[in-house]
């Protein structure tokens, strides 16, 4: 049970992260890099499937073998900015949806993507400058913001929300304005840009947690919170 709670009294008690959490109303998918019950991996631990905790079908999955990310002690996923990628099928999540996650860039480069859509560039997030700056893009880019650089823990709050867009790392101040209004993400791919494409990241999540529309100040502090007490 989760329990960091933040704010406003909840049906006569605080509400906590495992409310928001686990109201699949609000949570379109949540994964945990150090839940092995979501977690499919080989001898090798390279993963082939990272399954979203509350039974929705979201799920990540690949198939390739040369493509699947490497499960890390004692649970983190990381992939290697070749060829890695995971995605989830078709399911409709479209604009407004907010991101958040637990994560670190550890080779630095250019536009290498965190997530994205299932398509190229259905509301992408990416490192913009290398590991230093973070960038979003669903028609037009918004950012980049800085982020803490190579191999260091980060949490990452993304908004897609046309003229409302958002990015902030760490409930520093955040970076708002406008990332477009061209695409909806429809699913979504880590580590790559839709569907394993192109623009592999060297990057290594440790919780991933995708939301329809945008949450309260309040909800959003919640899930922050608790993330704090997440990051490796």
């Amino acid at each position: 049970m989760i329990g960091i709670g933040i704010g406003i009294g909840f049906t006569g008690r605080f509400k906590t992260a495992s409310d928001i959490l686990g109201d699949t109303t609000i949570i379109a998918s949540w994964l945990k890099a150090d839940d092995l019950t979501t977690i499919t991996k080989d001898g090798s631990n390279l993963v082939s499937s990272w399954r979203d905790k509350n039974g929705t079908g979201h799920d990540l999955a690949q198939v390739t073998g040369a493509s699947q990310p490497l499960w890390i002690t004692p649970g983190t996923i990381r992939f290697d900015g070749i060829d890695d990628s995971m995605f989830t099928g078709a399911f409709t999540w479209v604009r407004p949806l907010t991101e958040f996650i637990i994560v670190k860039g550890i080779t630095s480069n250019i536009n290498l993507t965190i997530s994205d859509g299932l398509l190229v560039n259905r509301c992408k997030t990416y490192f913009g400058a290398g590991n230093s700056q973070v960038s979003i893009f669903c028609g037009s880019a918004l950012g980049p913001t800085a982020a803490p650089g190579d191999n260091t823990w980060f949490i990452l709050k993304t908004v897609f929300n046309g003229a409302n867009s958002l990015i902030q790392i760490n409930q520093q101040t955040p970076i708002t304005g406008n990332s477009g209004t061209s695409y909806q993400r429809g699913g979504f791919t880590l580590g790559a840009r839709g569907s394993g494409t192109d623009y592999w990241a060297n990057v290594e999540f440790k919780e991933y947690i995708a939301i329809y529309g945008n949450l309260s100040e309040n909800d959003s502090s919640i899930i922050y919170n608790y993330l704090l007490t997440r990051i490796p």
